[in-house]
């Protein structure tokens, strides 16, 4: 079980289970979606993503809001988040571990294209700081941004990641955005213009 059923199986109100949500890694036949219950396909689940309780296997309560995220009003993502690390289901390292699971699809691509030395999650710009940003590559001094299309395609989002890219790359780097929607196509394993 996964997203909303997994948040109501960890205890949270404000979900319900009339739509059962579930996982099935993407290219697998197993499990189709039918009258109640919705599979959603992955990439990615790695065994320390998912947990028993009682006999139901579910997404952790750190993937879980990564999930939720991925469908959910913002109001809803930031409640879940909140409850589960009043009660003790979540800790920041859980958070950022997961986060770096599922960020570390863009680095592999990357790398499996010749792109090597690859640094995630960098402060940059020293005293005059500029951000976090998910991966840098000094040798080419180019940071690159895996952006979600659910949180990134706005006006308003698009606008504020073109203010900040600025601010980079005044500082000398390089910024390249990569969508979540190319990392898990086809389309990115061929050609990334890239020098290595």
């Amino acid at each position: 079980m996964s997203h909303q059923s997994a948040a109501v199986l960890w205890g949270r109100t404000g979900f319900d289970l009339l739509l059962l949500h579930t996982w099935r890694m993407r290219g697998a036949n197993s499990v189709r979606s039918r009258a109640g219950v919705h599979v959603h396909e992955t990439r990615l689940l790695p065994p320390h993503h998912v947990t028993l309780i009682e006999e139901f296997l579910v997404t952790r309560p750190a993937r879980t809001v990564f999930d939720v995220a991925a469908n959910s009003p913002f109001p809803q993502v930031e409640a879940l988040l909140d409850r589960f690390w009043s009660d003790r289901l979540v800790t920041c390292s859980d958070m950022v571990e997961t986060l770096d699971d599922l960020d570390r699809r863009a680095s592999d691509l990357l790398e499996a294209c010749g792109i090597v030395a690859l640094e995630r999650q960098v402060d940059v710009g020293g005293r005059q700081f500029a951000g976090r940003v998910d991966l840098l590559h000094r040798p080419s001094r180019t940071v690159i941004e895996t952006q979600s299309d659910r949180w990134h395609v706005s006006l308003v989002d698009r606008s504020a990641d073109d203010r900040r890219a600025n601010k980079i790359e005044r500082l000398g780097p390089v910024v390249v955005a990569v969508w979540e929607s190319e990392l898990f196509s086809a389309r990115i394993s061929g050609s990334t213009g890239w020098q290595k």
